[in-house]
């Protein structure tokens, strides 16, 4: 009986562990996968700046165009309809919002919540 007793409890304190680390590893795919969106799409966003700007030496990015790809790789990468919520075989629950922060060369930074304008402030004192 003894025996038993001691199998049993070698059985469950395995099941709990099998499944902690399934947890896990899940969680940590997620993470993973939101890293890898959110890297996309601040490199996306900053392949686009204004030509002018640029042909005098300053780095400003066109943010409507920035704001544009941004959108179109969120739904891409993050499994997200047109109006934010996300599809039945997304790894994420609720509705979707993002910030979008833009620092250049303007020395102003432009905050974009959910693809519209929503603020912006000189980052230089």
């Amino acid at each position: 009986m003894k025996i038993f007793i001691t199998a049993l409890a070698v059985i469950v304190l395995y099941s709990f562990t099998i499944t902690f680390t399934q947890d896990y590893r899940q969680a940590q795919r997620n993470t993973y996968r939101l890293k890898y969106a959110c890297e996309e799409l601040s490199a996306s966003a900053a392949t686009f700046y204004d030509m002018e700007q640029y042909s005098k030496g300053y780095i400003v990015f066109d943010t409507d165009q920035g704001i544009k790809v941004s959108e179109d790789q969120i739904t891409e990468l993050l499994s997200v309809n047109g109006n934010g919520n996300l599809l039945s075989d997304s790894y994420w629950t609720g509705t979707l919002h993002y910030i979008v922060y833009f620092y250049d060369d303007s020395l102003v930074m432009r905050v974009y919540t959910d693809g519209i304008f929503t603020s912006s402030k000189s980052f230089v004192e």
